[in-house]
């Protein structure tokens, strides 16, 4: 995938991650109420968030629920913007494999479990992972800076006065 920018594309992105994971039959669910489930397959159930912010515990709670009974299947989480110290603690302690996402489409393995169904289908290195998602953190941070905010809203600004100008110049050009 060139550039993920909407959930859509993030769960399209996620699924053919968990294809390449080995959980073949792994699919978008259909659009609307899903019940916690972004993401599902005989052998494992994902959530995705393209959220621009760290993902907290209640989400992962919802995924643990939306397993019910099937205590076969694997849990999988995906985040654009990493997650909080709960989340990461709950995840870990009910075998939640936590992943993160950039823009790209690149996928980072955060936890032990989601390096172990890594390990199982590929060579990539956990230190080579956690090098990854401190860049990543580091990415989300400098976009969220105060600096980065004002500078993308004058540069809004400055596109809705120069959208403005250009109806305006068009009324004239009516007269």
């Amino acid at each position: 995938m060139d550039q993920i920018g909407t959930a859509r594309e993030a769960e399209q992105n996620a699924a053919s991650f968990m294809r390449g994971l080995g959980f073949r039959d792994a699919a978008v669910t259909a659009n609307g109420a899903d019940g916690g489930i972004d993401v599902s397959s005989l052998d494992a159930i994902a959530q995705v968030k393209n959220w621009f912010k760290p993902v907290g515990r209640p989400p992962l709670q919802q995924l643990f629920g939306a397993r019910g009974n099937r205590s076969n299947q694997k849990m999988l989480f995906f985040a654009r913007s990493g997650y909080a110290a709960t989340a990461r603690t709950y995840a870990d302690s009910h075998a939640i494999a936590l992943f993160i996402f950039d823009h790209a489409g690149s996928i980072t393995a955060i936890n032990d479990s989601a390096q172990s169904m890594k390990n199982t289908s590929s060579g990539y290195s956990l230190a080579e992972d956690v090098a990854t998602a401190a860049r990543y953190a580091q990415a989300a941070r400098d976009y969220n800076s105060k600096e980065s905010i004002a500078a993308r809203a004058a540069q809004a600004k400055r596109r809705a006065c120069e959208v403005q100008a250009e109806g305006t110049a068009a009324r004239i050009g009516d007269i």
